[in-house]
């Protein structure tokens, strides 16, 4: 097993390889969703379009929630390299024969949702056996220093992913890209197969019920009321908010403004750069004495911020503003809307890993994730239907309000304020 040096870490082949398949696959990733989305919209009017976004996010979503509690087993029992490996070749494989179906007109919004199921599923695996095996390749002076690396590239591709998507459907249209992208994944694959790794002893442990402990987590969260409003209104934040953004903006970009593909990419882009901004700015200034504060604060204004958005679609300044004037606008706003996003996970983060014990520390979180995801399908099939028969200005005007009303009944809980 070749040594690995802390000043030569970028040096280490396996290392390297390991990081290369994930930027490879979390660009594909990225530039699929960018793309399928976009094509999506080209199915149907302005009256549909909503629907069969929320009906594509679901599909994408459902599966992992479900599968999400079985795929850490199957990295733990099984070769995590081969994981690594197939799950790539298999997922190009699937982005092909998906291409081959939309350009032969092969029920293609069917067979979009039925591989982006199977894709979404693959990735989330892809995702746990990249993570699972890190430490299985650098040695543990170096492990802090390779998660950083895995962790940032992570980010910094998906943003790179989402950005270039609208330009590439443009220029290569959805079959061009989906055939590019099948084969990149394969090649991916191909050159993780020269990863070396230590092998992982899979250790017979006492059989424990996950029920049991989800079971536990939320009777801790019950029982708590401070955590209970807080955790509430996380999920209440998932299920308003990640939908509306997912479904309501491309569709003002594509029928409100009239723009193409490669303007909702640049504001995919610009967005995700804001969060990048908040992250480094609070790794950067210091951590505050009240943290409930600095929480109250960021979503005060990240609700602003959301009914902002509605501001350049108003009907009074339909004929005031040009369209690239509106999309300037929704940009900048958006920047900002992320940046402060950052400022709201980080410290409800923070306030969680203060207050929660750390013997429920890991059941919290998960039960939080879980819950987290699980009410997105739901805000996704709602906002698809009101999208289609509501004006996008409202649908931001009054997710902003309703955040802006649950920001302000925060302040009854006496216990959450002293945090």
């Amino acid at each position: 097993m070749e040594e690995l040096q802390t000043e030569k870490i970028i040096h280490h082949k396996s290392f390297v390889l390991l990081i290369l398949g994930s930027i490879v696959s979390n660009i594909g990733s990225a530039i699929h969703i960018g793309a399928i989305g976009w094509y999506i919209m080209t199915l149907a009017d302005a009256t549909a379009t909503g629907r069969l976004l929320s009906y594509y996010g679901i599909s994408t979503l459902i599966p992992v929630i479900i599968f999400g509690t079985f795929g850490g087993v199957i990295v733990d029992r099984f070769n995590r390299k081969w994981i690594i490996v197939w799950t790539d070749i298999i997922r190009g494989g699937l982005i092909i024969l998906m291409g081959l179906l939309i350009k032969f007109g092969f029920f293609p919004f069917v067979s979009i949702i039925a591989i982006s199921s199977i894709c979404a599923i693959l990735n989330s695996l892809f995702n746990s056996a990249i993570d699972a095996s890190i430490p299985n390749i650098v040695d543990d002076y170096n492990l802090q220093k390779a998660n950083s690396i895995n962790e940032l590239s992570g980010q910094l591709t998906f943003m790179i992913g989402l950005f270039i998507s609208g330009f590439l459907y443009s220029y290569l249209g959805i079959a061009g890209i989906v055939f590019l992208n099948g084969i990149s994944f394969i090649l991916s694959g191909i050159s993780e197969m020269f990863i070396k790794m230590r092998k992982c002893e899979v250790q017979q442990k006492a059989e424990t019920s996950m029920y049991a402990d989800f079971k536990d987590g939320i009777m801790y969260i019950m029982n708590k009321t401070s955590i209970l409003t807080l955790l509430s209104f996380i999920v209440f934040f998932n299920f308003l908010f990640n939908p509306a953004l997912q479904i309501v903006l491309p569709k003002v970009i594509k029928f409100n403004l009239g723009l193409e593909a490669q303007s909702y990419g640049l504001l995919r882009g610009i967005m995700l750069s804001g969060g990048v901004f908040g992250m480094v700015v609070l790794s950067i200034i210091p951590q505050p004495k009240k943290i409930f504060r600095s929480l109250f604060l960021s979503i005060l204004i990240f609700s602003v911020l959301f009914s902002m958005l509605s501001i350049p679609l108003l009907p009074l300044l339909k004929n005031v503003l040009s369209d690239n004037m509106k999309f300037a606008i929704i940009c900048f706003i958006g920047f900002l809307l992320m940046a402060c996003g950052s400022f709201c996970n980080i410290p409800f983060m923070t306030m969680m890993q203060k207050i929660i014990p750390d013997d429920m520390r890991g059941r919290f979180f998960s039960t939080m994730n879980s819950l987290s995801q699980a009410v997105v399908p739901f805000g996704m099939l709602i906002i698809g239907f009101v999208a289609d028969f509501s004006e996008s200005y409202i649908i931001f005007l009054v997710c902003g309000l309703l955040s802006l009303c649950l920001c302000i009944l925060l302040l009854r809980f006496k216990d959450i304020k002293e945090i």
